[in-house]
């Protein structure tokens, strides 16, 4: 059968509309279309409603989230070993993808309901993930048969669980990042060098470290440590006694210094941006504050020595940059009331 190949700028409008509105079945459809797709979905896989339907019991979000993983995986190269875990998951028993097989959105029961049946979807995912666990599913019995629990605890998906939470839960939350992670790592791979924006998550920066010189594409990255998992329970990880410990917060910001250092040094003036998370998790030591990590990373870059633009979260990062040359300074902008700021008053600023 014919399969059309788009080319990219085309494939990026295309996903950049199924983005937002969040039609997995769309984007499903296209990835049976076009294989190059899959570089171009890796930052849909932390976006808002990705990361709610990978970790939260809420039923009625998102249709077809089954059928998107599946087909992302059937999209990977036949020779590469998919991870059991994701198998296990997401592949149906006859290793099909089920196109179109889901049941319906319920009828909208007002005016929004259309909004509503967008968003109303996730049920069916969450009930194969999460009703399916509690039931010893194929998931949870492959869980237990290779003691995922005491794995997780040892790489620091699962902390200390001082405060009781269930076991279960706990472990559902680790299986949720771990399952994340690895569909990451596993699209990117067949093809790094198509990729030119991508999430990398903090536990998982060696990998992509070892394997920086492949990613020749790669124009923006964002670094995530809050994703999936029990990375989300602040409280919980707030302690640094629990959780994660000194040395991985160290381990963290020298992995991002690393990353970037050796693309930039590699690819030269490929790589433009470069998102650090603001997680308070990050900051807690009093050894790091946020304007200092932002600034070392992105004085790495090309494009930081000529600013023409600033887009930050954080009114700290509002400091001059010491070295770094602002005349070409144009427009500020501080999420996430996402203002943009006159020349006027972007000298009074800085």
């Amino acid at each position: 059968m014919y399969q059309p190949q788009l080319p990219p700028e085309c494939i990026l409008i295309i996903i950049d509309f199924v983005h937002n509105n969040d039609d997995m079945k769309t984007m499903a459809s296209l990835l049976c279309v076009n294989k190059t797709i899959c570089a171009f979905t890796l930052t849909f896989l932390y976006k808002d409603c990705f990361s709610r339907l990978m970790r939260d019991s809420y039923r009625h979000l998102i249709h077809n989230a089954p059928q998107l993983v599946r087909t992302l995986l059937r999209q990977v190269h036949p020779q590469i070993t998919i991870p059991d875990i994701l198998k296990v998951a997401f592949l149906s028993p006859d290793k099909r993808t089920d196109l179109g097989s889901t049941a319906p959105p319920p009828p909208p029961v007002f005016k929004y309901g259309r909004f509503i049946s967008t968003i109303h979807i996730v049920f069916e995912f969450i009930s194969f993930m999460f009703e399916s666990i509690c039931d010893k599913s194929p998931l949870m019995d492959y869980a237990a048969t290779n003691q995922l629990y005491e794995k997780y605890k040892d790489a620091g998906y699962i902390g200390n669980n001082t405060y009781n939470i269930g076991e279960d839960k706990v472990l559902r939350e680790a299986l949720m990042s771990d399952i994340c992670h690895q569909l990451t790592w596993t699209l990117c791979q067949d093809h790094p060098e198509s990729i030119n924006s991508l999430t990398i998550p903090l536990k998982d920066i060696q990998r992509y470290i070892d394997h920086v010189h492949l990613f020749t594409s790669l124009s923006s990255v964002k670094f995530s440590i809050i994703a999936t998992g029990c990375d989300r329970w602040d409280s919980y990880l707030s302690d640094p006694t629990r959780g994660i410990k000194e040395t991985e917060r160290d381990r963290f910001f020298k992995g991002m210094m690393e990353f970037v250092r050796q693309h930039t040094s590699i690819h030269k003036n490929v790589l433009q941006n470069v998102e650090v998370p603001y997680s308070s998790l990050l900051y807690r030591t009093g050894q790091y504050s946020i304007p200092d990590v932002y600034y070392a990373i992105q004085s790495l870059l090309p494009s930081f020595q000529n600013l023409r633009s600033i887009t930050t979260g954080r009114i700290e990062l509002l400091a001059r940059p010491a070295g770094t040359c602002l005349s070409r300074l144009e427009s500020i902008t501080v999420l996430p009331c996402s203002g943009n700021l006159k020349a006027e008053e972007i000298s009074e600023l800085l």
